[in-house]
């Protein structure tokens, strides 16, 4: 698959940019060095807008302790670890409402830090990786969610390190505006969105882009 992206990257490269404005990426990590996360309102608006937060009615109580942990985490030496983790994703569980938000406690470890993986649906269809039921135990379905999380981020870091998608992250790079402070395994995550958001608009069927 990594070859195939390589082989069509202009594509990918040119669909990823019609899904995701990277600009706003960029400037969203900036904009996040500059401001307390936890009461900036203009800041949290357009972090959730880009990120699509809104879609999921989360509610303004789960949004104030999200972005309090973020804060915290970015003022923090050490960094996120596994209990950080679990305890962003299980910040929308509550007596009236049992929800995991996994993919947006992600979501805020790679805005602190580009080289942590984003888990989303392009993500989980590029690996085969099968979701855990909704209907699993709470702790089952994030240990499993948890597991596949350790397998991004060592997966990456051998996709950087064997320069299996050397060709693609140069020409990514090569883009006006991109800088050293986006990491190369946050553009790994973006050319997965952008292949896989391509293969969905049926452009094998159509021979646009043919395994090789």
């Amino acid at each position: 698959m990594y070859r195939l992206m390589n082989d069509y990257r202009d594509d990918v490269i040119a669909e990823l940019n019609r899904i995701s404005d990277v600009p706003r990426y960029l400037e969203l990590r900036r904009r996040m060095s500059d401001v307390n996360v936890a009461t900036d309102a203009d800041f949290q608006q357009m972090y959730r807008d880009y990120w699509r937060m809104s879609l999921s009615r989360l509610g303004n109580s789960f949004y104030k302790r999200y972005f309090a942990h973020m804060e915290a985490l970015k003022t923090s030496e050490t960094g996120p670890d596994e209990a950080a983790i679990r305890e962003i994703a299980m910040l929308s569980d509550t007596p009236e409402r049992s929800s995991l938000q996994f993919s947006f406690a992600t979501k805020l470890l790679n805005t602190l830090d580009s080289r942590e993986p984003v888990y989303d649906t392009h993500v989980t269809s590029f690996y085969f990786f099968i979701p855990p039921a909704s209907d699993r135990p709470f702790e089952t379905r994030l240990d499993s969610l948890l597991e596949f999380y350790a397998f991004l981020r060592g997966e990456y870091a051998r996709v950087i390190e064997e320069d299996l998608l050397g060709p693609s992250i140069r020409r990514f790079r090569e883009q006006p505006g991109i800088d050293t402070t986006l990491r190369d395994e946050r553009i790994v995550d973006m050319l997965i969105w952008g292949f896989v958001s391509l293969m969905r608009r049926n452009v094998q069927q159509r021979g646009e882009v043919l395994y090789r």
